[in-house]
Formats: C-alpha cells, structure tokens, sequence
C-alpha cells in the first residue's frame, strides 16, 4: 500500500493509525503510545518522550494541543 500511495495518501494513514480513539485528532498522548510499543529500551523511551514533545512544540496545534488533519 505505502510503495504505490502518494505522499498525502501515507501521511493520512500514519495520521489514521496514531489517531488511537478515532476521535480526529492527534493528542501527544496518542503519538507517544503508538511510538513507545516499538522501542525497547527505557533509555530509548525516555529519548522518544523528548522527541514527541519537540515535535508538538514545533507543529500548528489546534486550541486543544492537538494535531488535526
């Protein structure tokens, strides 16, 4: 699916699959759940944790610090 989909067609599923509760929108919550099942380590968690908020600090949020599509 991801080789033959264009560019808006993956983010939309990335989108899709951090959006844990369907609700819409990505809470920094949801974002740091689905990326923290795949790192083992706890020094790695606690990077990833820095990561995800340099991120929700850098991207235009909605009113509720969330990122919508």
């Amino acid at each position: 699916m991801f080789r033959d989909s264009s560019i808006e067609e993956k983010f939309k599923a990335f989108f899709e699959l951090c959006d844990i509760d369907g609700s819409g929108a990505i809470s920094k919550e949801e974002f740091y759940k689905l990326l923290k099942k795949n790192i083992i380590y706890s020094k790695e968690k606690s990077m990833m944790k820095k990561v995800v908020d340099r991120i929700f600090n850098s991207v235009q949020l909605n009113k509720n610090g969330e990122i919508t599509w």
